[in-house]
């Protein structure tokens, strides 16, 4: 599955449709691979799987929830969030 969260030109003025592949899991979690972050090992968050994408975006995460509290925009409509992840470990920190 591909959660689709952008489309429309980009910096060249080409067409381009940007979104992030679901379904392919790794076997690793978000605290094992950021072992060197001690907060982050603190939180539940640590214990999310990771999904790996497509060919683009390397070693980056993109973080989608559905806590509009955290304060990032929607994406469209569909009541899914992109980001926020300095604001849900601070959540996280208030037991929230």
């Amino acid at each position: 599955a591909i959660f689709v969260h952008a489309m429309g030109e980009d910096d060249d003025d080409v067409y381009v449709i940007r979104g992030v592949i679901l379904d392919q899991p790794t076997p690793f979690t978000l605290g094992e691979m950021m072992e060197h972050n001690p907060a982050l090992q603190k939180t539940p968050l640590k214990d999310n799987l990771l999904f790996r994408g497509g060919d683009k975006g390397g070693d980056q995460v993109v973080l989608l929830h559905n806590h509009e509290e955290i304060g990032q925009s929607s994406i469209g409509v569909s009541g899914v969030f992109q980001g926020g992840f300095d604001q849900a470990m601070a959540a996280c920190e208030k037991g929230q």
